[in-house]
């Protein structure tokens, strides 16, 4: 808590760079804002430079508490409903639970237990800076660098993650509810009696390609075999899941349970380059099984890149 205290905004503006590309679940937001939360009000909470929080909270009342073994009138707030960056959300919000014991006029011991509670935008999410620009800026600025094209951005695991990004964001747009806690699944939707499962990935089958008819179909074939395995993996016997909604306080994360059909879907984004995209479908009609399918030409060509090793995102 020392650190915390001497500068818990610069702290808060570092985990806001951390944790601003990935998403925290309901717990662990909740684990990492606590502390965060308390260092921030024991800071501000005195009326004058030699006060202190603790003596703060005594004066006005407030009921002893214990954080970290110690014991005092300041720990008698309770910041542990507090959540930062929850389940994909751009909000830290700040929840407190505290004691107060009345001012004894009569012979009875009363106390009143009040909640409060405050909402704001984490930093990084409003001021767009280098540090957070978000997928399609980060895309765009890439593109612009490497010839129009994605695909021949260097670091593949980024390019992945940018893609799906995107993807899910689309999907989202159509309907879609983003999933937590499933290893390989993003998107979830119902269609009648018929849950909608879809991972997103990319897949680039032109590394070191210069002409289509070198495209070695058997490795894009292994591969949307290696997706279809993933798929069937994360949804194979789930009867209920965990997705997020989005209302006025924010996003919330809800569970739901699956209907009776599945409808497994992997949606795979592939360069734009002409002839591709039949050569997966071709791929995939071979492979068979129980996944659908659908290559989403995007990002640009990926004929210029001649020397990146593997053949899929």
């Amino acid at each position: 808590m020392g650190e915390l205290s001497d500068n818990p905004q610069k702290i808060m503006l570092g985990l806001g760079t951390v944790l601003a590309s990935n998403t925290l679940d309901l717990a662990t937001s909740r684990v990492i804002a606590e502390p965060v939360c308390k260092a921030l009000i024991q800071k501000h909470l005195k009326r004058s430079g030699s006060d202190t929080a603790d003596r703060f909270c005594k004066s006005v009342g407030i009921v002893q508490g214990t954080y970290l073994a110690q014991k005092n009138n300041f720990n008698g707030l309770d910041f542990s409903r507090s959540t930062i960056f929850a389940d994909g959300s751009d909000e830290i919000v700040l929840v407190v639970t505290y004691r107060i014991r009345l001012l004894q006029l009569l012979p009875i011991d009363t106390e009143l237990k009040i909640t409060q509670s405050a909402v704001t935008k984490g930093w990084l999410g409003g001021d767009k800076t280098a540090t957070n620009k978000n997928a399609e800026e980060k895309i765009s600025d890439i593109r612009k660098k490497n010839g129009d094209s994605l695909w021949n951005y260097a670091s593949l695991s980024e390019r992945s993650d940018l893609i799906r990004s995107m993807g899910v964001k689309e999907l989202k747009d159509q309907g879609y509810s983003a999933v937590s806690g499933m290893t390989h699944v993003q998107a979830y939707k119902e269609d009648g009696d018929t849950s909608v499962f879809v991972m997103v990935a990319s897949s680039n089958a032109l590394y070191g390609v210069d002409s289509m008819d070198k495209v070695d179909k058997e490795a894009i074939k292994n591969n949307l075999k290696y997706l279809q395995s993933q798929i069937s993996a994360d949804t194979d016997n789930v009867t209920k899941l965990k997705v997020k909604k989005s209302d006025s306080s924010g996003i919330k994360t809800e569970e739901v349970t699956c209907k009776a059909n599945k409808k497994l879907v992997v949606q795979v984004a592939i360069p734009e380059d002409e002839g591709l995209k039949e050569i997966y479908e071709e791929q995939a009609k071979a492979l068979g099984g129980n996944v659908t399918f659908e290559f989403v030409p995007s990002y640009g060509s990926a004929y210029e890149k001649k020397s990146e090793s593997g053949g899929s995102d």
